[in-house]
């Protein structure tokens, strides 16, 4: 392990105490594939505290944010389909809802290869904000606008009139800063857009397996408002999604008194907030530690028997288990069961960038999907259950008609 971070002590969006609530061991970025079974990579401990203040969900540990986004950074958004199409309809939605035009300046946080700002056709002014310098690229290739650096140093010559932060903002430790640099480089009249899997839906469903180094933030509008409004911006309505097992989409602008207009509350941001009641409660993260203890528990129970031997590739046969979706939970959950290639021989993805590596800690092997397919596992363990339904619609025609899919969050289900 490498020389650990001090733990952090105060919250990082009000200062406020924390209380650790959960602990995950220790675990290397669930990002940082390696290059062979061999290789050795940085480990940091990883777990979840909260807040007592503004009930923030947060990191104990702040892994070094250089570390996580690196120039081998793996994922790219436009090989989702999924999220194509949800970038294209929310594009033609905030397009109608706030008369966005020709002149229209747009700037996306974190936009990855460019996918969202790609589907803007009413305007050029688009920027995308990307701290990886590799995905930048990618972003550039993709010709859209792109700056390769960090949201919270940059400081636009014109403000835009509507900032997108999709699935960014729980990426950086520095979330005041973060916060400060939507306030400043936001037009009096502009708006801002954020997406974030939902704090209420990780602890219901059990969802302990999107806890990880890179999410350094577990975002619920309670914890999003006062820091907000610290700068002078104001949630006006909130909206639920279904992206990444339940997510919402936060609407923002500046205050009346900061030259923001007079805009009423949608009722939905009270019946949000209603829902994050249990959040002011301790037991209510007392319940996903047990909930992550259970789902490890059941998982490895389940899969104990179906240990291989010998050559991960013994020959084409029925295979008892193979992974399938080498993504962020796929790390996290196996690392947290203390699993490794003994116990599951080798993951299928169909990202070219992460194919031929192995998972961090568990060093599992990551395979093309066309491995998974020709091995004609009986069981397959989906690891991005939130993908669970489209996964197996793939995936069933070519397996044998006996083949079970499995995942094991928020409960054991083999289908």
């Amino acid at each position: 392990m490498a020389d650990a971070p001090e733990a952090r002590a105060r919250c990082r969006a009000c200062d406020g105490q924390l209380h650790t609530v959960l602990d995950l061991g220790i675990q290397a970025p669930s990002n940082a594939l390696l290059s062979t079974p061999n290789e050795v990579h940085k480990e940091y401990p990883l777990g979840a505290a909260v807040c007592e203040r503004c009930c923030l969900m947060q990191t104990t540990y702040d892994v070094p944010h250089a570390e996580l986004f690196n120039s081998d950074y793996p994922y790219f958004s436009g090989q989702s389909q999924h999220w194509v199409a949800h970038c294209q309809a929310y594009a033609g939605d905030v397009t109608q809802r706030f008369g966005l035009g020709s002149h229209s300046r747009i700037f996306e946080i974190g936009g990855n290869d460019g996918t969202l700002l790609k589907q803007f056709s009413c305007t050029k002014n688009v920027l995308n904000i990307e701290p990886s310098p590799s995905v930048a690229g990618a972003s550039r290739a993709n010709g859209v606008n792109t700056l390769a650096g960090l949201w919270e140093e940059f400081n636009a010559e014109a403000r835009a009139d509507l900032i997108i932060a999709n699935n960014v903002m729980a990426h950086t430790p520095r979330l005041r800063e973060f916060v400060a640099s939507l306030a400043g480089n936001l037009a009096p009249a502009g708006v801002v857009t954020i997406e974030f899997p939902w704090i209420m839906n990780l602890i219901n469903q059990g969802q302990f397996d999107t806890i990880y180094h890179e999410h350094y933030s577990y975002l619920s509008v309670t914890a999003l408002t006062p820091l907000f409004a610290a700068y002078g911006l104001q949630i006006f309505d909130v909206e639920q999604l279904t992206t990444h097992g339940g997510s919402l989409r936060v609407y923002a602008m500046h205050m009346p008194a900061r030259g923001g207009s007079q805009v009423a509350r949608s009722a939905r941001i009270e019946s949000v907030l209603e829902a994050e009641e249990p959040l002011r409660q301790r037991a209510t993260f007392d319940l996903l530690r047990l909930r992550a203890e259970k789902a490890r528990d059941e998982f490895k129970a389940w899969l104990a028997p179906f240990k291989p031997q010998g050559d991960i590739f013994p020959g084409s046969y029925n295979y008892p288990v193979a992974g399938y979706g080498a993504a962020a939970k796929a790390a996290v959950f196996l690392n947290y069961c203390r699993l490794n290639s003994d116990d599951i021989p080798f993951i299928g993805d169909t990202t070219p960038a992460k194919q031929r590596k192995y998972l961090p800690t568990s060093h599992i092997p990551i395979v093309p999907e066309e491995v998974v397919i020709g091995r004609k596992p009986k069981y397959v363990v989906i690891f991005p259950w939130n993908w669970k339904h489209e996964i197996i619609a793939k995936l069933r025609p070519q397996m044998l008609p006996d083949t079970k899919f499995v995942t094991a969050i928020p409960q054991l289900q083999i289908s």
